[in-house]
């Protein structure tokens, strides 16, 4: 094979390559999009059609122009600020504690024990079920919305963080105390790095749920402020269109969240196996 002969075939492999890269990239967002666009065609026939009544779920057109009335409220961007803040707050009001107690039960056989109980005793309990007893000691307060947000976030920190300390390959921990590594150094050395990509994980998961937990106790406390709220007041004024739209602007506030939670744990965990070299398939 001839030196322009070799240069051509490296030519052809490139091009092929760069190709079925751009078809990956395109392929996360052309799927997706056609799903939606699909989704919201049915939605549409089956409202045309008459098998679903227009007075209990508005068409597009009514829909939109809802959309368009809230996008332009300066009431929906408070809305939207209160409710994230509080599941924000909230979620590291969980988060930071919940972490550091399954680190410290991971590694602790005694505490596990300690604490195994109450934990499988108080992670069922949902936060909606609490919202009386917090409201009546706490009041419709941003405190009381944050510590329910706080109470559902504990348990799949503190959980996840367990699973991961005990997931440490023992030769690591073996190698750190061989060394003379001191427990401190071993926890941020070895310990935290092992069990970040489950911690992750859990971020990725609950952030969702902070902000549905958030929204859940503004339409359940009377007296606060955010986007259910608003929800319930479209939904006391008969406004159809605008309670939809509301749904539609919670659903795409937990979007962003989530969005926002997968790039960070990217930029963080940019070192791990998990994201080194990773492609959607």
């Amino acid at each position: 094979m001839t030196m322009i002969e070799t240069r051509s075939v490296g030519l052809r492999d490139r091009r092929r390559l760069t190709s079925s890269a751009r078809w990956a990239r395109a392929r996360k967002l052309v799927l997706p999009a056609i799903t939606v666009v699909v989704l919201i065609a049915l939605y549409q026939t089956l409202i045309s059609a008459g098998v679903i009544d227009d007075r209990f779920m508005p068409g597009l057109p009514a829909l939109g122009t809802a959309l368009g009335v809230a996008l332009t409220d300066p009431a929906t961007y408070l809305g939207m600020a209160t409710t994230i803040g509080v599941a924000l707050a909230g979620f590291l009001a969980g988060a930071i504690p919940g972490a550091l107690i399954g680190l410290i039960s991971g590694r602790n056989a005694y505490v596990y024990r300690a604490l195994r109980f109450t934990v499988e005793f108080l992670r069922p309990i949902p936060a909606v079920a609490l919202v009386p007893l917090v409201s009546v000691i706490l009041g419709p307060t941003v405190q009381a919305r944050i510590f329910l947000c706080a109470f559902m976030i504990v348990w799949p920190f503190y959980i996840q963080a367990v699973y991961g300390v005990r997931a440490i390959n023992p030769v690591a921990l073996e190698t750190a105390r061989s060394f003379g590594v001191g427990r401190t150094e071993t926890l941020f050395r070895v310990v935290l790095p092992s069990a970040s990509a489950y911690i992750a994980t859990v971020v990725r998961l609950n952030i969702v749920i902070a902000v549905l937990v958030s929204v859940s106790t503004e339409i359940l406390v009377t007296g606060t402020t955010g986007l259910g709220s608003l929800l319930i007041e479209y939904g006391e004024g008969a406004n159809v269109p605008g309670m939809y739209a509301m749904v539609v602007i919670i659903a795409f506030v937990g979007m962003l969240v989530l969005w926002g939670a997968s790039a960070l744990e990217k930029l963080m965990l940019f070192w791990h196996e998990s994201h080194r070299g990773k492609e959607d398939k």
